[in-house]
């Protein structure tokens, strides 16, 4: 795991931190996910499948440090679904974790512990999957029909493959973090999705509701012009159709929490 070495530091951070440590813990998984965006790909070479990650969403869930109850494997039960997700969300480090549905289309996640004491994943929630846009649904369910190896992810050929590697040419950019779209409960508001601001215009991303159209035109703007909030509302305006930004999304956007390039 040579070229995965700065992941796994970040996620051995991660679990030395306590329960009282949250503002840490979060930061980390905010890393994480800027590291995945920035400086992997998912490859599956047999396939000749690349997916290049855009949005993930963190799932860390440890019962005593970080009890987070949207996490699949959370959960007390025998469905199959629950059982898949306790099997692959760890002992797993970069490999896939294919989400248990009849259709194969409920989506995949990256596996990032090899620990037995809890569990940690980022979903893919949309991604390019060799250059074209896809959303969470459909990127399982493009990855198994170019696959049609096995009748159920059960049985994924690739269940063992690490399938993390390094990009060609890293992601440069500012990392925008947000909440995560569908989760309630204590976690529903922290920022542990992730995107790039310099795509943020390009395509049509699965965030939340207050997370839409003029909140991206005006986040994107402030990444442009972070000095003159007058200049970057002008933008913004020119990005939503000349159209102003509403107070409210605008505010949401100048406290949307970043991981800028020290470089």
């Amino acid at each position: 795991m040579t070229d995965l070495k700065d992941l796994v530091e970040k996620v051995k951070n991660l679990e030395k931190l306590t329960a009282e440590e949250q503002p840490q813990q979060i930061k980390l998984l905010q890393e994480i996910g800027s590291l995945i965006l920035k400086e992997y790909v998912i490859m599956i070479p047999a396939l000749n499948v690349t997916i290049e990650p855009l949005l993930v969403e963190a799932y860390y869930y440890d019962n005593e440090k970080f009890p987070d109850k949207s996490v699949h494997s959370s959960k007390e039960s025998n469905c199959m679904t629950v059982k898949q997700a306790k099997l692959r969300q760890q002992k797993n480090f970069a490999k896939l974790y294919i989400h248990y549905a009849k259709k194969k289309n409920d989506g995949l996640d990256i596996c990032l512990t090899d620990s037995d004491f809890y569990y940690l994943s980022f979903l893919i929630k949309n991604a390019l999957v060799n250059g074209e846009w896809k959303t969470q649904s459909y990127i399982s369910e493009e990855l198994c029909k170019k696959c049609n190896q096995c009748n159920n992810v059960t049985d994924c050929v690739f269940t063992d493959d690490v399938v993390l590697y390094p990009r060609t040419v890293p992601l440069k950019g500012i990392i925008l973090h947000v909440p995560r779209k569908g989760v309630s409960g204590m976690y529903e508001e922290v920022p542990i999705a992730s995107l790039p601001s310099e795509k943020i215009l390009d395509y049509d991303f699965t965030l939340p509701n207050g997370y839409r159209k003029q909140w991206r035109c005006a986040v994107y703007a402030l990444c442009t012009c972070p000095d003159n909030e007058k200049e970057a509302k002008l933008l913004a305006k020119e990005y939503n159709n000349n159209s102003s930004i509403e107070e409210q999304y605008w505010e949401k956007a100048k406290k949307c929490e970043k991981t800028i390039d020290e470089k």
